[in-house]
């Protein structure tokens, strides 16, 4: 549901212990000079769209990476939206939509001719 909050853990065992840290995408989500050793909790709060979250444990033998997916379920929007032939196009979206600018993933659901 949009606005959520979620805990996402990741554990990691060797020798040596490894440090864990969190990623999204290109981005560090644990700070450089606090990565924990063998846990991390990576907690999220007003979740508003879906995400893959990555987890990287890394020792001086090697890295290994595990995805976690969180996605957002949660109110449809539609959007009505006319063509260049003035057809009627229905959709529905899964964020809303403003002005020309349509947010998040929009599906056709029919084409209506009428005017």
């Amino acid at each position: 549901m949009p606005g959520g909050s979620v805990n996402l853990t990741c554990v990691a065992i060797g020798s040596p212990m490894p440090f864990v840290k969190w990623r999204l995408g290109a981005l560090e989500l644990t700070p450089e000079d606090n990565i924990p050793i063998g846990k991390n909790v990576l907690m999220l709060n007003d979740i508003r769209e879906s995400a893959t979250y990555t987890c990287v444990a890394a020792s001086d033998l090697g890295n290994i990476e595990s995805d976690a997916e969180v996605r957002v379920k949660g109110r449809i929007f539609l959007l009505i939206i006319r063509d260049k032939n003035n057809n009627r196009l229905l959709k529905y979206c899964n964020r809303v939509a403003i002005g020309f600018e349509q947010f998040g993933a929009c599906h056709l659901v029919t084409v209506d001719k009428t005017r």
